[in-house]
């Protein structure tokens, strides 16, 4: 340790000087370090109008939060819904220079982990965007809840139109089949007038064949009609809406990462100077003691004598040399 104390004497300039230059770097980069900006907006939920209001539901059931939490967040993992949202927002012209194309990789980057979305009720969802420039903010949250409506609204839509165009044959082949069923019972009965229709087997056979032709009537008219309401454009705009638009948008406080970047910079430097101190002491060969002297040199040391502090010179007091 005596010799580490004597090495670091010797040389206090050069092994403090990279604490300070690694203290000052992360000082630096801390006050360089872009801040963060934060706003939020709260979207409401509902069940569509073809079933009743979610708010009647007092069961335990899945929310519709949850239901539009988990819609929202497949369409934000999506590439083309993100570019959508950036080409829709501020954000596009932020990213592009004057006269030339959005660049839909610069707006992927910066929209693929800047939103934050949290259920905060049965029926809200919140969603909080984070990013370096406060402009495009608010107006990015804002093309997120359009952008959910309309495509929301377009996969309805294409789901509804392709659903109508499936049942649509499928209700006429019943309506055929159900009055087939339907006229031969007439004509069975008009035709069987002594026969006991309670124990004649071909008239229960022809008359279930006709309640089954009605059930598949219903079923399909039933499916038809929900295909058709799903093929309203409006019909998102009943289950869902911005109830609280985006937020001004507030910096974030970075006091915590500064005094971390700061601590590290600190104990970067002291490491650095430890092993400075370890390589000057093991290269240093100079003797310090008697034993060292012996063991480099070999031979006894008869005296030795201190240095002195401080070197009196001739004529200090006013005294003259003879």
């Amino acid at each position: 340790m005596r010799r580490y104390s004597e090495t670091f004497a010797r040389h206090r300039l050069a092994l403090i000087l990279p604490v300070v230059i690694a203290v000052v770097i992360s000082s630096a980069f801390a006050i360089s370090r872009p801040h963060k900006y934060e706003s939020s907006m709260s979207l409401w939920f509902d069940s569509p109008v073809s079933q009743p209001s979610s708010l009647l539901n007092t069961g335990n059931g899945p929310t519709p939060a949850s239901g539009g939490l988990a819609e929202l967040q497949e369409f934000l993992a999506t590439d083309a819904f993100r570019s959508d949202v950036g080409l829709a927002s501020p954000l596009a012209a932020d990213l592009s220079k004057p006269g030339s194309r959005p660049n839909l990789y610069a707006i992927d980057g910066v929209l693929a982990k800047a939103f934050t979305e949290t259920v905060a009720g049965p029926q809200i969802v919140q969603v909080t965007m984070t990013a370096a420039n406060p402009s495009y903010v608010v107006g990015t949250l804002d093309a997120v809840a359009n952008q959910y409506q309309s495509w929301n609204s377009n996969a309805l839509n294409d789901r509804g139109h392709a659903s109508a165009t499936y049942y649509q044959p499928e209700v006429e082949r019943d309506l055929t089949a159900l009055n087939k069923a339907n006229t031969a019972v007439k004509a069975y009965v008009l035709s069987n007038p002594k026969v006991n229709l309670t124990t004649d087997p071909t008239y229960s056979q022809l008359t279930q064949t006709a309640a089954s032709a009605e059930a598949n009537y219903t079923s399909d008219s039933n499916a038809l009609a929900q295909a058709e309401l799903a093929d309203q454009p409006d019909l998102i705009s009943t289950s869902f809406h911005v109830v609280d638009p985006p937020s001004p948008p507030v910096a974030l406080s970075s006091k915590k990462h500064d005094i971390l970047i700061g601590v590290a910079g600190l104990l970067a430097g002291v490491i650095i100077s430890l092993l400075a101190l370890s390589a000057l002491t093991a290269l240093d060969k100079t003797a310090r003691s008697e034993e060292d002297i012996d063991s480099m040199l070999g031979v006894d040391v008869v005296a030795s004598i201190r240095e002195l502090r401080h070197r009196r010179t001739l004529g200090a007091r006013g005294e003259r040399s003879s």
